[in-house]
């Protein structure tokens, strides 16, 4: 199935509201034994094609924590359906969906001296903290000329949810753990001076390890193809297209050892932790869940929008223009033409998000991909917050997935490139995303260290 965002017309916008707030008591009064985890509203079909004329595919979706059976769900929909039709909506479809609004962190990422947006990041010698570096912001002193630059992610991809407090009887997890991250979850000059050990990778370690283990894989084929090869060679039976197949081989095992050396040797640290925001909720309603590594001088890049950030070069080192729109994962035409018209941009300015709006995300596994902003927000029940937010949910373009796992701390820009959002999180199963607006995080940065904020 499908998912498409709300339009701003869809006359749902404007009764959404109270319908939400009685489906939300349904929940809460039926007790579940498996706690929902999102309210949302979407255009869901099978097709691209929109609907027939007369058939209404909006649809109400609850997603609810994996156990529940069959006859549950179904009860559930029956009540939401119910409620529906008394607000006047009848025709609306409900879904209710196992699964879980998780935190975009996970496993794949090339090794690059100067890391662009939608690199790979994570703390050192941990498997499981693998998410996106957004971009470069630089944190200005009001007081004295000092100017830190720092690689903006999230909280959970520097602090991943895994992680828990020892018992006060058991010495602490090594390496690294700092308990104040989560007991005060934040972590910043106004504090205490910001711990160096507390180290900062690109590639993360689950990413540097996938590389090298392709690599290996690679090199292993092609040494299998030119033993092959050089056996015909000497008993006589290779054409001349063989030959040049055994050329071509063992060009690829230079290549493929030459880029093992160099990953091998690569000094991933790009930094220490600086700041994080903690799991918090922003006055506006919506989730807050930023992370700050500050970036040592020799590591230092820029906010260059690459054609296929998430994409290790062919051995040939040319990308043909069909590569290259693969490599966007994106389903049209236009939409390429969208992706094209930012590449090569510097990300330096920021702009309001606005619902209804065509969107861009760069992420460590997605790559490039395009989305709208639905014009209904969800409200999301986390498991690290307390109490609901209200989250800015974008939807792929005709109907593919926005964001995937590992995408977490991506930039969310418009289409002239301006950053309007931070990507935190998606819903499994849905192939959406839930985006922090730039603004919010930039005020909450201000307000936790005390310094400016600008795009460097």
């Amino acid at each position: 199935m499908r998912t498409f965002a709300i339009e701003p017309n869809h006359p749902l916008v404007q009764s959404w509201a109270t319908l939400h707030d009685d489906i939300q008591a349904v929940l809460e009064q039926q007790s579940l034994s498996y706690p929902w985890r999102a309210i949302e509203v979407f255009r869901r079909r099978r097709t691209l094609r929109p609907s027939p004329e007369g058939i209404d595919d909006t649809t109400v979706l609850v997603t609810i924590e994996k156990g529940a059976d069959d006859d549950h769900r179904a009860i559930l929909a029956r009540s939401i359906k119910a409620i529906c039709g008394t607000h006047g909506q009848p025709t609306l479809q409900v879904e209710v969906l196992e699964g879980l609004i998780t935190r975009l962190a996970s496993p794949m990422h090339p090794h690059t001296k100067s890391a662009t947006p939608g690199s790979s990041i994570g703390v050192a010698g941990l498997d499981w903290s693998s998410g996106t570096l957004g971009g470069y912001v630089t944190l200005r002193s009001s007081s004295t000329e000092e100017r830190v630059l720092c690689a903006l992610t999230c909280h959970h991809v520097l602090r991943p949810t895994r992680i828990i407090k020892p018992a006060a009887s058991s010495p602490p997890p090594s390496p690294p753990y700092d308990s104040k991250l989560d007991v005060v979850g934040c972590y910043h000059p106004a504090i205490e001076k910001p711990d160096p050990s507390l180290k900062v990778q690109q590639p993360s370690t689950a990413d540097h390890h996938t590389a090298c283990e392709a690599l290996t894989s690679q090199l292993a084929e092609t040494d299998a193809k030119i033993v092959r090869h050089e056996e015909n060679l000497e008993m006589g039976m290779e054409s001349a297209a063989g030959q040049r197949g055994l050329e071509v081989a063992r060009e690829r095992r230079e290549t493929y050892q030459r880029l093992r050396a160099e990953i091998d040797s690569f000094d991933r640290n790009l930094g220490h932790v600086w700041a994080t925001s903690g799991y918090r909720t922003a006055a506006a309603g919506c989730a807050i869940d930023w992370g700050l590594v500050r970036v040592d001088k020799r590591r230092e890049g820029y906010n260059e929008v690459k054609s296929t950030p998430h994409i290790v070069p062919s051995f040939t080192g040319k990308l043909k223009k069909t590569d290259m729109l693969k490599c966007f994962q994106l389903p049209t035409f236009q939409s390429s033409r969208i992706a094209l018209n930012v590449v090569g941009k510097i990300v330096d300015t920021t702009a309001k998000m606005s619902l209804g709006d065509t969107v861009i995300l760069f992420g460590k596994v997605s790559g490039m991909t395009l989305g709208t902003f639905s014009a209904i927000k969800s409200s999301v029940s986390w498991s690290e917050h307390k109490g609901l937010t209200t989250e800015c949910v974008v939807a792929g373009v005709d109907g593919h997935a926005f964001a995937d796992f590992g995408d977490s701390g991506g930039f969310v820009v418009d289409k002239s490139g301006a950053l309007v959002g931070l990507l935190i999180a998606g819903s499994e199963g849905k192939g959406t995303g839930y985006v922090t607006p730039i603004q919010a995080i930039w005020d909450d940065i201000r307000t936790q260290t005390g310094r400016e904020i600008e795009l460097d």
